[in-house]
């Protein structure tokens, strides 16, 4: 569902409106969010959470194999991929710090 309909759109620019005045942008806002509370827009929806990048605590530091004792915010991507997809062995807690990180650098 798309947060911005035409009429919300135009609530807002209303709004906005520098000419408007403080009674006009008041109801701009109140009419706005009747609108989005009948639509059934929550504030997750405004504002979602991102569960998947609460940065892991703990583990910086690759514990083994060819990058074994570097920062993992200094490791090929590729390698981390391929750590996540192929390689056995990798303890859960060193999988969500590598999934942290792929993430952050995704959304860079």
């Amino acid at each position: 569902m798309s947060m911005i309909t035409d009429k919300a759109r135009k609530v807002v620019c209303l709004g906005l409106n520098e000419c408007a005045t403080e009674g006009e942008w008041q109801a701009a806002s109140a009419a706005l969010l009747l609108l989005w509370r009948r639509d059934g827009l929550s504030d997750e929806d405004l504002f979602p959470v991102d569960q998947a990048l609460e940065e892991p605590q703990g583990l910086e530091v690759m514990t083994f194999g060819r990058y074994k004792g570097q920062m993992i915010v200094a490791i090929p991507t590729g390698y981390l991929q391929w750590l996540m997809t192929k390689a056995d062995g990798v303890s859960d807690a060193l999988r969500n710090r590598i999934s942290y990180e792929l993430s952050r650098r995704s959304k860079m």
